[in-house]
């Protein structure tokens, strides 16, 4: 045999929720007989609802069920044992080819026939098993799961069927298929460009009203089609009865393994009109790969902030596996009265928006994705759920609690006829068994997939459940109390200051304010408040670039909720004019040049285990000084000395250099810029030195340190050399600072010499280098016990700067 696997799901009366026969307004009952005829009959209240069943019969009603069914090429539709097949993945749609085996009942009707009849083909022997509506074992290939498309706008299709009855009209399903059209297309964004009706057919079928695997493969065959036809490019069958019993059943779907897939729905037109009409859109739903909208219960909770969800489990329903909450807390089908695949009302309300997430048509502007990144505590405004535009839901990722989703129900727009309206939250209407309907805001969490069996395991597939987490609550209608749902005995909105923290309370959301246009929602995530402990930065004496800079706190930080954590830790980020350091992560940080008049603070952040870390405490700014030279910060060796040569004008370039080589004309230029003798200076028209010419940039500060004496040069065949690139020896240095000091050939020098390498004499270099050290400018370098003043070594620009402050010190 060969086929078309196909995924039901079965309905119970509890879907009904809304049985009065009034007619929404931009109807016309009086065009459409069969919308006055009130043969609407009431949902026994108090119903326990059916999860899906096996493939096959339901046992309580003998009422065709959901499950795996195979549509075979040759028109009919079969329950489906798959023990035999072994696939990664189950869904409508993939193609069958194998063998089909008999139960054993099935065999003899089978047999009586051929006895009966003679040899029968493979068709008659299936149209018996058919017939008998028991499951078949099929073995052999089905084909994978096709690659999931992009999503794109696309056209749907309806092939329409009624069974012939006095009050049912062409009109009149009409009607309903073209509200359900428009209905999609909103609820959609446009992926549905809406459901064109290809044809409308009836059929007589007195007696299988109920039947409606009988009456889809009677309706595929009038349209001249199969029930593969409707498997793919968006085609649905759409098959309506008015049975003048009570079938167990509102409607039927096959569930789609995409958007566009298409599919087989039945409707029960004995409920009215209007509530045909939500019945439709709801199994249409299913075509789609929607599954029930659910509500959580949990024994007798009276406030959100209480238990109000648990943990999850796959649990066995039938012939499929979902996840379900365990005790003490059931999901209760269809109790989630503000989604269309919930409960069936007079009209149909919005798809909620963890739905809708899931088929995949929102844009990133209609849902906002909240994580722990943006902070422990976030707040947002979102709009009511049933517009077609603008931020209508919040998806919160991340923690223990798993994704939750966010929406805001006011009773307008789609909604306007399942619930009260705006200004009076609890005005809503009495429904059939159902109570009073609330709005608010609600938190929801999806539940995409669910397992079909095979071959000794469990199996994917696609099914897109979402249960609303609502506490049980009271609403008064003045002098009348009444359970917010008389089913379930849930709240189905939040009110403005209410609290719902869902399974191990890891994220909660709270409704700070809501209007008939929008609702004020708050999100925290378990961790710490921003703010609360102070921090500020601690530094010795000016923030001069160079110094460390430390992250001080005061008080404590503060939980969002709950009890603080025994062990906080502490991180730290530094920031330049609001951009991060890289690298600066701790406590204490050493500023550099580049922080130089720049606005310094640290952001410090709290974090435990199990705890969001939010947005921490920020320091007040601190604006770093810059240091006296660029290449030389504050915590250098030599730093009070090189900034004393920028201090008194000595070296005023930004840079100073601190390693490089003096040479004889930086010396110069140096001893000129110390010296207060250069006022009223006029150099000599003529050079004292043979390689300086007067038109030499620094001549005027040679010159000068040649006339006071300063510097002398050396001589060599009767001409007087300067040699300025020529390096700086310490006996030159000492000569220099000795004279620019104010002393001369009359000072008396110490004998014996301080120094091993330095004989005691009458030079002038010599009384420099004794006055050095008896001044303590420098006292030379002690190596094995002797002292030695190192006469010929290179001077650098950093021991310039020491020599220079220590004999400035001498002088005071």
């Amino acid at each position: 045999v060969r086929g078309t696997m196909v995924v039901v799901h079965y309905e119970t009366e509890e879907m009904v929720g809304d049985a009065e026969p009034d007619a929404v307004p931009g109807t016309d009952p009086a065009a459409d007989p069969a919308a006055e005829s009130g043969a609407e009959s009431q949902a026994a209240p108090g119903t326990d609802a059916v999860s899906t069943d096996p493939a096959g019969t339901d046992p309580a009603s003998g009422v065709f069920a959901g499950g795996l069914w195979l549509a075979t090429d040759g028109d009919e539709m079969l329950p489906v044992d798959t023990s035999g097949i072994d696939v990664d993945e189950i869904m409508s749609g993939q193609e069958f080819a194998g063998e089909l085996r008999l139960a054993p009942d099935v065999q003899q009707a089978v047999q009586r026939r051929i006895d009966a009849e003679g040899a029968l083909p493979v068709a008659g022997a299936v149209a018996a098993a058919g017939a008998a509506n028991a499951p078949v074992v099929l073995s052999g290939q089905l084909a994978a799961a096709k690659a999931k498309k992009k999503l794109k706008a696309q056209w749907h299709s309806a092939y329409v069927v009624f069974v012939k009855d006095y009050e049912t009209t062409t009109n009149r399903v009409k009607k309903i298929v073209q509200r359900t059209s428009a209905y999609w297309k909103h609820q959609s964004g446009g992926y549905i460009k809406g459901i064109k009706i290809k044809a409308v057919k009836s059929i007589s079928a007195w007696g299988y009203e109920c039947e409606v695997n009988v009456l889809w493969a009677l309706a595929a065959k009038k349209l001249g089609k199969t029930a593969k036809f409707f498997q793919k490019n968006g085609r649905h069958l759409i098959v309506f009865s008015n049975p003048y019993w009570d079938c167990g059943a509102a409607g039927l779907g096959t569930v789609g393994s995409s958007m566009h897939m298409g599919g087989l729905t039945w409707i029960d037109l004995s409920w009215g009109n209007d509530v045909a009409w939500s019945i439709a859109a709801h199994e249409i739903g299913h075509n789609l790969g929607l599954g029930h909208s659910q509500s959580r219960v949990c024994g007798n909770v009276k406030a959100p902030t209480g238990k109000i969800d648990t943990g999850v489990r796959w649990k066995r329903g039938g012939g499929e596996q979902t996840l379900q909450p365990v005790s003490p807390c059931t999901d209760v089908e269809y109790a989630d009265a503000w989604s269309v695949m919930g409960a069936a009302y007079k009209a149909p309300p919005a798809v909620n928006i963890s739905q809708k997430d899931a088929l995949g048509v929102l844009t990133a502007s209609s849902l906002r994705t909240v994580t722990s990144k943006g902070g422990a505590v976030q707040e947002f405004t979102i709009l009511p759920a049933a517009k077609n535009s603008g931020m209508r839901g919040l998806k919160i990722k991340g923690g223990a609690s798993g994704t939750l989703y966010v929406e805001y129900r006011n009773g307008l727009g789609q909604d306007t006829y399942v619930g009260p309206k705006p200004d009076d939250p609890f005005s809503g209407l009495v429904f059939a068994g159902r109570g009073l309907l609330n709005t608010g805001v609600r938190v929801l969490k999806s539940y995409p997939t669910a397992k079909q069996y095979s071959r000794g395991k469990w199996h994917k597939a696609r099914y897109i459940r979402s249960t609303v987490l609502m506490a049980r609550g009271t609403v008064t209608d003045g002098d009348e109390h009444f359970p917010a749902d008389l089913y379930t005995g849930q709240m189905h909105g939040l009110q403005p200051g209410a609290t719902l923290a869902p399974h191990k309370a890891s994220a909660r959301v709270t409704v700070i304010s809501s209007t008939a246009s929008q609702a004020r929602v708050r999100v925290e995530y378990l961790g710490f408040k921003p703010g609360v402990k102070s921090i500020a930065i601690a530094v010795s004496g000016a923030p001069v670039a160079g110094k460390t800079l430390k992250a001080k706190g005061s008080g404590d930080w503060a939980t969002t909720y709950g009890a603080m954590p025994s062990k906080v830790r502490q991180s730290f980020q530094w920031y330049r004019n609001g951009k991060a350091i890289r690298g600066a992560t701790k406590s204490s940080y050493k500023t550099t040049a580049a922080d130089a008049g720049a606005a310094l603070k640290v952001l410090v952040k709290p974090s435990a285990t199990g705890y969001v870390t939010g947005k921490g405490s920020v320091s007040p700014s601190v604006t770093v000084e810059p240091s006296a030279y660029t290449d030389v910060l504050f915590g250098h060796s030599a730093y009070t000395e090189i900034a004393f040569m920028k201090s008194e004008g000595i070296v005023p370039s930004r840079a100073f250099s601190p390693k490089a080589i003096v040479d004889h004309e930086y010396l110069a230029r140096i001893l000129w810029n110390a010296s207060a003798a250069r006022a009223g200076f006029v150099a000599p028209a003529t050079s004292p030195y043979a390689d300086v010419k007067t038109s030499h940039p620094a001549y005027k500060q040679i010159a000068f340190a040649y006339e006071q004496g300063l510097f002398v040069g050396s001589q060599k065949g009767g001409k007087r050399s300067f040699k300025a690139q020529a390096p700086v020896t310490r006996a030159e240095l000492a000569r220099a600072l000795f004279v620019l000091t104010g002393h001369d050939d009359t000072y008396a020098p110490l004998s014996p010499s301080p120094y091993t390498d330095v004989t005691a004499g009458g030079s002038l270099t010599y009384k420099a280098v004794s006055w050095m050290y008896e001044a303590g400018v420098y006292k030379g370098a002690v190596k094995n016990g002797k002292r030695a003043f190192l006469s010929s070594l290179k001077v650098d620009r950093t021991l310039l700067a020491k020599f220079m402050y220590r004999a400035d010190a001498a002088l005071i």
